[in-house]
This record gives C-alpha cells, sequence and structure tokens, in this order.
C-alpha cells in the first residue's frame, strides 16, 4: 500500500497513474490507424489525396493541391488522367518522384536515410518516456534526503560564518545605539 502522506509522494503517485494509462491509450490508438483499412474513394477523391501529398516544384511550402500556378494545374490534371488510366498511387509518385526526384514527396519515402524521419518521433518518445521515469524514481528514493541535507549545510555555513555575524550583529547594535542617542540630543534641543 503506497502511503501519500507527503506532498512530493502524491505528485509522483498522480504522474504515474497520469502517465501509464495515457501511455496505453496513445498505443491503442496508433495500433488502430494502422490496422483500419482505407475505404474505397472515388476517383476524384483519391486525385485531392495525391494532389494533397506532391510538392509543387515552383512554389516553396506548397503542395499542388494548394497552389495556383499553371503548372500545378497541370499537374492535378496529370493525376487526374493517370488514375482514370488505371495507374495506382504508387506509379503516380514514381512518375513524378522520377521527374522532379524525392523532394516532390510530401512524405519521405519509407526507405533509406529517409527511414530515420520515420523512426526517429517515435523512439525519441520513448526515450523521453523512460527518462522521466527514471526521474521520477531517483526523486522518490532521494525524498528524505534532500532535506537533510540542506540543513546539514546551512549549519555548516552558519557555524563558519558565526565570527562575521556576531561581528555584524554588534555593529548593527552600535548604529542603533548612536542612532537613538542623536536622536535624545535633537529632541533636548
Amino acid at each position: 500500500m503506497i502511503r501519500l502522506c507527503h506532498p512530493k509522494a502524491m505528485l509522483i503517485h498522480s504522474i504515474r497513474t497520469a502517465i501509464l494509462p495515457g501511455l496505453l491509450v496513445s498505443i491503442m490508438f496508433l495500433l488502430s490507424m494502422a490496422c483500419s483499412e482505407e475505404p474505397t474513394l472515388s476517383l476524384e477523391k483519391r486525385a485531392q489525396n495525391i494532389n494533397k501529398t506532391l510538392m509543387c516544384p515552383v512554389c516553396p511550402s506548397e503542395t499542388i493541391d494548394q497552389s495556383q500556378v499553371e503548372l500545378a494545374k497541370q499537374m492535378r490534371m496529370l493525376v487526374l488522367q493517370k488514375l482514370r488510366d488505371g495507374e495506382s498511387e504508387k506509379d503516380i509518385f514514381e512518375y513524378f518522384a522520377s521527374r522532379y526526384g524525392d523532394a516532390i514527396l510530401a512524405e519521405p519515402p519509407k526507405t533509406g536515410f529517409n527511414l530515420l524521419v520515420w523512426i526517429a518521433p517515435p523512439i525519441m518518445l520513448s526515450v523521453g518516456a523512460a527518462f522521466l521515469y527514471l526521474v521520477i524514481i531517483a526523486l522518490r528514493r532521494n525524498m528524505g534526503t534532500g532535506i537533510s541535507d540542506v540543513n546539514d549545510s546551512q549549519k555548516y555555513i552558519v557555524g563558519s560564518m558565526q565570527k562575521y555575524l556576531d561581528q555584524v550583529d554588534s555593529e548593527i547594535d552600535a548604529l542603533e545605539i548612536s542612532g537613538q542617542s542623536e536622536s535624545n540630543d535633537k529632541s533636548k534641543d
């Protein structure tokens, strides 16, 4: 049984109970998205989806779906024509990549060095979650030792500076006494 008397213990317990279910829900969501089947789309919808994943070679950071330049309009028409001719989305992407290079694809291909773009974020998220978990465990272990360390250091500082603190106190007392005697002299006048 976990005793939740200390505020840090309550914080650690609440973080643990919040992170674990959130992590499980995220994993289930990602798995459900990966296993879902894509419904059959109309020719126009398929063309729109392809247009949203092809970058405009003229306009920086715009897909051909967003761009209004003549080349983008021609590319949209070519995508629609290729779909009518029975070509698959993969064939269309390969056609444009062979003409313009991989930079034409809004999604980098999941091969070679570009595979790192797809793998790195989940790995970094996992490493970050593990690091956070280890930090929480370390905080929980050192919960009582931190307070005693602070008290010991305060005792050392006060003990080593006691001579100077006494001197400052005596000077303050001397200033207060001389200040009172001056004010008494002025009030007699």
